[in-house]
């Protein structure tokens, strides 16, 4: 599993530091005559690239943090409303264009709980941003709601789906999710290690 995990992580990082190295040489060069819209283009593909690779660290390293931890201090009252609807309206300026967001609940406002503030803030933002990325158009639902004496957050989305075969890996890290399309990124794998540590469970319904 080590091996896999670092052969992946190895093939992952190597894509956008390619185009990262080449522009980076042809912006340098004086033997490439480029025009300012080019130059622009160019500069514009290294600066994404760049967060992409910032983004896969941050997260190996957030994975690392909790799937090291034991347990997490309960310390926090909350309200499952008042911190989905924050992580709803923070977010929803992301959405692309033809894309909207909501927030249902079937909870009181006044419903509060202990947790761990950290780790559910860290929960709700992977899950939507994991939602954005893959809706091009439609609906993103965030909802509370009861369920077996315990609170339940679902995100629902509009998105292309999961093919049924792939399924049962939606929360592995770097699982291929169809042909020529990765999971970019360990969002849904951080969900999954933050969820353990607060004695829930995470699963995906289609």
């Amino acid at each position: 599993m080590k091996n896999e995990f670092i052969t992946s992580i190895t093939n992952e990082l190597r894509q956008p530091l390619s185009p990262i190295a080449g522009f980076s040489d042809m912006l340098g060069s004086r033997e490439y005559d480029i025009s300012p819209d080019e130059r622009e283009q160019l500069s514009t593909i290294i600066k994404d690239n760049s967060k992409t690779i910032t983004k896969m660290i941050d997260e190996m390293s957030e994975l690392a943090y909790y799937e090291s931890k034991k347990s997490l201090p309960m310390n926090y009252l909350w309200s499952p409303n008042y911190l989905c609807r924050y992580m709803v309206d923070s977010l929803r300026p992301l959405c692309k264009e033809g894309v909207r967001m909501f927030f249902e609940t079937e909870l009181e406002d006044s419903y509060e709980i202990k947790t761990n503030e950290e780790a559910v803030k860290a929960l709700l933002s992977h899950l939507i941003h994991n939602a954005l990325q893959y809706t091009d158009k439609g609906v993103i639902t965030v909802k509370c709601s009861d369920f077996e004496s315990n609170v339940r957050v679902s995100v629902t989305d509009t998105g292309k789906g999961i093919p049924e075969e792939r399924r049962e890996h939606v929360f592995d890290t770097f699982r291929e999710m169809g042909v020529n399309q990765k999971l970019q990124g360990m969002g849904l794998s951080i969900c999954r290690a933050i969820v353990k540590l607060l004695g829930g469970k995470i699963w995906l319904d289609e």
